[in-house]
């Protein structure tokens, strides 16, 4: 009986090591894997769908658009007639373009910049404002937006420190800022978090609109400021109403622009729609399927708002 017991020492022998190696190569992986997805959760900030359905839900980005020209004349075209054009193209994709369609001019050397900052509301706004300009060779429009950013989480993006130096490398003749969808959530005042819309919270978050406003005022370019639209979510479509209160009131006292674009986005009663009238006079549909992000259609009308604003204000 000892001779067996000592004759199956090798083959248990075997087996421990074995077990062994499957369980180191466990711990490598979870020590490989788990700290990564960890500080991935921690750096990046909460999407505005996700604020309203939760992380497993990402928020929908702008439909992309291909933008034809006609083959009228410069001179000839008016804002009409293009928008018109545009919007047909879009909702009719497998029209091929005409192979006498003219070609945006190129950029003249002294085109004079219009800088687009801001969230995910602010690239749909720079894309409405690059139609527009596309035909204006002395006009360019660049954006340097971050779809997720907002005032509230300079952990993750901090345009407080970020506006000056884009400035410097862009040289804009006008600053649009579009921004605040992002920002229903709780504020770091530096001596502790602030609930939404609570005294601590709007003190704080003015002064960071007031140092967007005064790194633009500071460097002597024009700052038009972009309200945010209404939204699906009735509580908030709410918040984007104080938001835009207090938008208006930080750029009037650096003699900057409000832009209100919440006209153009509900019906006439005040509530949020998906469809309205377009830049053409016809019916399209501003909105995504989550009543969130903008069409091509709601960029375009986006841009007709600001538009007046930001060529007042070019030299």
């Amino acid at each position: 009986m000892t001779g067996a017991r000592h004759g199956s020492s090798p083959a248990r022998g075997w087996l421990a090591r074995m077990m062994v190696a499957a369980l180191a190569a466990i711990a490598v992986f979870v020590t490989a894997v788990v700290p990564q997805s960890a500080a991935y959760a921690q750096q990046r900030p909460r999407t505005v769908l996700e604020m309203l359905f939760g992380n497993q839900t990402r928020a929908v980005e702008p439909q992309r658009r291909v933008i034809r020209k006609r083959a009228a004349p410069r001179k000839q075209r008016t804002r009409r007639s293009r928008s018109s054009s545009s919007s047909s193209k879009r909702t009719s994709p497998s029209r091929a373009p005409s192979a006498t369609a003219a070609a945006a001019p190129d950029k003249n050397d002294t085109a004079q910049t219009v800088l687009v900052v801001g969230d995910f509301m602010a690239d749909s706004l720079a894309k409405g404002l690059s139609d527009v300009y596309a035909d204006n060779a002395d006009v360019v429009v660049k954006a340097r937006a971050n779809g997720s950013s907002g005032l509230v989480r300079e952990d993750y993006y901090n345009w407080r420190t970020s506006l000056g130096p884009i400035m410097e490398e862009e040289k804009p003749a006008v600053v649009v800022v579009m921004i605040g969808s992002n920002d229903r959530q709780q504020i770091d005042t530096g001596s502790g978090s602030a609930s939404l819309r609570s005294d601590a919270w709007v003190a704080e978050y003015q002064k960071r609109i007031a140092a967007i406003a005064g790194t633009v005022k500071d460097k002597g370019v024009p700052l038009v400021w972009v309200g945010v639209p209404s939204f699906k979510f009735d509580r908030m479509s709410e918040d984007m109403i104080f938001l835009n209160d207090l938008y208006s009131k930080g750029v009037a006292s650096v003699s900057g622009e409000f832009v209100d674009v919440w006209d153009g986005f509900v019906d006439a009663n005040g509530g949020f729609v998906y469809s309205g009238p377009g830049v053409s006079g016809q019916k399209v549909q501003l909105r995504g399927s989550d009543g969130i992000t903008m069409t091509g259609d709601g960029a375009d009308k986006l841009a007709f708002f600001a538009e007046r604003a930001i060529t007042k204000r070019l030299r």
